[in-house]
């Protein structure tokens, strides 16, 4: 199939070429609407003449989709489709690039990308990823950047450059991971925003979607941009800036590193300094365009992302030193593809990342919130939804974990757990054994001395307390009582029972005297 494509593909390459090489000199051309059809005729030639892996994947996608959505199991075992997402699955793992947004028909095909990375997760684990996205015009080099950095596969000829989005897993060395939280990295690989074999079939819209697409799903997003002049890149720069306005309305937080490729003095910093000023000041100009749009308010693009100037904007130099085809490679640009690539991996280090289910589920929610005419209120429904599932799972292991440790460490309620298992043993014991008897004697004389001293103790100051409170004579101090008591055997004029049942001192005889005098006269004084 290769074969019989290369003739006719080769030539239809070589006319892409020249037509676009007389596009890109377009200030001098006074004809840019007929150069920009003849691209888009070209493109789609070259699009008909190409037949990738990817091609047969979506058609075994479309299949898998199609028998799913029936329900029914395969029949015959030689044709099983059950199997495709697992065929997928290994070709995946063992490095090669798998299509996660279909570029023609600009669907994500959900089924069998859930499909797909459930099978990943089986032979693997639910292993954790940092996802790594790359947007950017058309031609501008994201492709060659990524297989530089990680020695990829994307496609990166002419004419053939990603259609739609594809991932890649990339996993990191024994002796890395321990310095990072994450087992792979997974590429994500973009078309190019306003890309011209796109123009005349697409919208606004469909680069809204990618964008928000692709910052959503990734960990971090590399704006690629070619040249120095960011104006060129105004229309790019107000779709990528929208679409982190959107996700920090959903509470998502990626960061972002721009990259300006082709550069012709990376060297020169007070250059790129100005050139930092200028990207700067647009992006803040995006914002305050997007945030009228998004009903956001927002008016610098560090108010919708954390983003700082001086370090997040690198700057390449060109690929070839001299023009194609027999121009050397630039080492310049090799360098600067290391030094790009040790900045991701020390931002990266300090994050999580998320696992492959995560990565499906997000993956999910975010493209049917895509769909949704209201992305914000659908993709934050989702959100919400899933943060109170998660909330009401905490809060019962937490209950469940309370009640497990009061059971394990409270004394009380370990015995009222051990009550019927002890009471089982000790009737047991008991059951037709005559040593129970002698045991329960010996617990009664034990016990007898301790219980009787308990209970009387106990009375006596039950009894005692209730003399007090209710009693008046027992309510103040002794000298108070002895009042009453005398008071009590003046009215019973029984003065004997009183001296002897008591031992008195000098002052309760003196006292008891008085008494005596005072009932001798009491006659008298009541003839008077």
């Amino acid at each position: 199939m290769e074969d019989h494509a290369t003739n006719y593909f080769s030539s239809v390459l070589q006319n892409y070429d020249r037509v676009w090489s007389e596009f890109k000199e377009r200030d001098k051309s006074k004809d840019l609407q007929s150069k920009l059809e003849k691209l888009a005729e070209i493109s789609k030639q070259l699009q008909s003449a190409t037949c990738g892996l990817e091609h047969i994947f979506r058609e075994m996608g479309q299949i898998y989709e199609a028998h799913v959505s029936l329900k029914k199991q395969p029949k015959n075992e030689a044709t099983d489709w059950s199997k495709y997402p697992e065929l997928a699955a290994e070709l995946m793992i063992s490095g090669h690039p798998m299509e996660l947004m279909d570029g023609d028909a600009g669907q994500v095909p959900i089924t069998w990308i859930s499909g797909l990375i459930d099978q990943v997760i089986l032979k693997l684990g639910d292993k954790r990823v940092f996802v790594l996205s790359v947007l950017g015009i058309q031609s501008s080099g994201k492709s060659t950047m990524l297989n530089t950095m990680f020695g990829l596969q994307f496609a990166v000829s002419a004419g053939r450059c990603a259609r739609g989005a594809f991932m890649q897993l990339v996993k990191l060395s024994e002796e890395m991971r321990k310095d990072f939280q994450w087992d792979y990295i997974l590429v994500v690989d973009t078309e190019g925003l306003r890309a011209l074999e796109l123009e005349g079939n697409t919208t606004f819209h469909h680069n809204n979607e990618l964008a928000t697409f692709v910052v959503g799903i990734g960990n971090m997003t590399l704006v690629n941009i070619f040249g120095e002049n960011p104006s060129e890149m105004q229309d790019v720069l107000q779709i990528v800036v929208q679409a982190f306005m959107r996700m920090k309305e959903v509470k998502l937080s990626p960061s972002c590193v721009f990259v300006h490729q082709n550069v012709t003095d990376v060297g020169a910093a007070e250059k790129n300094m100005d050139g930092k000023r200028k990207l700067l000041e647009k992006l803040d100009q995006m914002v305050q365009l997007a945030a009228k749009e998004e009903v956001c308010d927002a008016e610098s693009f560090s108010d919708i992302i954390e983003f700082d100037v001086q370090t997040d904007v690198k700057y390449f130099a060109q690929l070839w030193e001299g023009s194609p085809p027999m121009a050397p490679p630039n080492p310049g640009y090799s360098e600067s593809v290391q030094e790009l690539k040790s900045y991701i991996l020390s931002k990266a280090a300090t994050s999580s990342g998320v696992t492959l289910s995560q990565f499906k589920t997000k993956v999910k929610d975010l493209w049917n919130a895509l769909l949704n005419e209201n992305f914000v209120f659908s993709f934050r429904n989702t959100l919400e939804i899933q943060f109170i599932e998660n909330l009401r799972l905490t809060e019962e292991w937490i209950l469940n974990s309370h009640a497990q440790f009061i059971k394990n460490n409270d004394a009380r309620s370990y015995l009222e757990s051990k009550r019927n298992q002890y009471y089982s043993v000790f009737s047991s014991f008991c059951r037709g054994n005559s040593s129970a008897v002698v045991l329960a004697q010996v617990i009664c004389d034990k016990l007898k001395v301790s219980m009787t001293e308990f209970v009387l103790n106990r009375t006596a100051i039950d009894i005692a307390g209730h003399m007090w409170r209710n009693d008046p004579a027992f309510n103040e101090n002794r000298l108070n009582l002895e009042k009453h008591v005398l008071k009590s055997l003046a009215e019973k004029e029984d003065f004997e029972s009183g001296s002897e049942g008591q031992n008195a001192n000098k002052k309760s005889k003196t006292a008891l005297n008085n008494i005596r005098s005072l009932n001798l006269i009491k006659p008298e004084l009541t003839n008077v």
